[in-house]
């Protein structure tokens, strides 16, 4: 653990203090990608197929007391400078909805975009290295998404369209997180609120 401190890791409570990444790991391409392994094994959601041939959406997600929030959003913009390293493209940090009033932590959050070709550069140029379980998930998302990669036709998630509406996003902002364009996300909007008429 001293090692570790001494290196640039962290000590103690994570949400309570300030810390980034150290440069030894920032300004080298197989350290950062090293580091990138070991944190999205532990932080990123579990890359899958989520429906027919597409990945979900990976989402890093982490918290910290409302202080040290712009510490954490300079941490994470790190880690999307590190995936863009790798041709990894992800999408803009956003504040996560606060659903617990009694919660002191708050949450910042980004993407890695889900099109096949930004996963399968993933799989093959960061990965998993011990979760047997990510790894296995992941291989078999990266098998399917290249054998599917030229079909063209988008996977359009109505639910998730249709509920950052009702959250009060605009049509930009869920077009960006949801990886499609502006006039398909309101083309979804509009027939949803045509069917609820």
């Amino acid at each position: 653990g001293r090692l570790l401190f001494k290196l640039g890791a962290p000590m103690g409570n994570k949400t309570k203090q300030a810390f980034s990444v150290p440069k030894w790991i920032y300004k080298s391409k197989e350290n950062s990608r090293m580091f990138l392994r070991a944190l999205l094994e532990d932080e990123l959601t579990t890359i899958k197929i989520e429906k027919k041939n597409y990945s979900i959406q990976p989402r890093l997600k982490m918290s910290k007391c409302e202080e040290f929030l712009p510490d954490l959003r300079e941490f994470l913009q790190q880690i999307r400078t590190m995936l863009k390293l790798f041709d990894v493209n992800c999408g803009e940090i956003i504040r996560y909805p606060i659903t617990n009033r009694d919660q002191k932590a708050k949450e910042l959050y980004f993407h890695i975009n889900r099109n096949k070709e930004n996963i399968i550069k993933f799989g093959k140029q960061i990965g998993f290295r011990a979760s047997s379980m990510k790894i296995k998930k992941l291989k078999e998302c990266v098998r399917v998404l290249e054998e599917t990669r030229y079909n063209r036709k988008p996977f359009i998630d109505t639910q998730k369209i249709v509920y950052l509406r009702g959250a009060g996003y605009s049509i930009r902002q869920i077009s960006k997180l949801v990886n499609l364009n502006a006039t398909s996300v309101h083309r979804v909007i509009r027939e949803k609120n045509m069917r609820g008429a």
